[in-house]
Formats: C-alpha cells, structure tokens, sequence
C-alpha cells in the first residue's frame, strides 16, 4: 500500500469539511436567532423570538421526516449524487432565506434545509 495520497481522497476530504460547515448552519441558530428576529421584525413588527424557533423546529422536523427517503435515494442513484441534491437544498435554500421578509417563508425555506440534511 502506498503512503501517498492520491487526489481523489484529498477531494473526499475537502468535500465531507464543507459539507460539515453547510450542516452547522443547523447548529448555530442559537447564535443567530435574535439577529434574524430583529430584522424580521422590520417587516413585521408581530414578529417574536419565540416565533422565530419554529425556524429551529421546522429544520429539525424536514429532516427527520426525510431521513429515511434520503437513505431510499441513496441506494437507488447513490451516494455521490444523493449528496449533491442534499448540498445543494441546504445551499440554496439557506441562500435564499437571505432574501426573507416574512417568518413563513422562512420556516419554509429552512424545512427544505432539513429536507436536504435528511
């Protein structure tokens, strides 16, 4: 076995880093929620930081509700392109929540967001 590294690994690597920085979106809403709140709320002002956890909720729930059809997809046109759609729903979906002035097509987008983790 060789000790180098050939350039296919070194992508794979590359790749899953990436993928792991578009998954921590995910992750941080913590940290983001207020910011997201007080912009929301200059196009409404009935929007409150606990509406805005359903953006939490709704990602969590795409997710989980798409899981196993991600697994189903996967054995059918496999691994590489399954994560491909899967990037690209959290990519532009989360592209596209930048573009948001209303809190339900927020929850929408970031559903789709999990639609794509799953």
């Amino acid at each position: 076995m060789s000790d180098e590294c050939n350039v296919d690994s070194i992508l794979s690597l590359m790749g899953g880093t990436i993928f792991h920085f578009i998954v921590g979106i995910k992750i941080m809403w913590g940290n983001v929620a207020p910011y997201i709140t007080s912009y929301l709320v200059q196009f409404d002002p009935e929007v409150t930081y606990m509406n805005t956890l359903h953006v939490y909720t709704a990602m969590f729930l795409g997710q989980s509700l798409f899981m196993y059809l991600g697994g189903q997809l996967e054995r059918k046109i496999g691994p590489r392109l399954t994560a491909y759609i899967g990037a690209t729903l959290i990519s532009g979906c989360t592209y596209m929540s930048s573009y948001c002035k209303s809190l339900h097509s927020l929850v929408f987008l970031q559903f789709l967001v999990g639609v794509g983790i799953g």
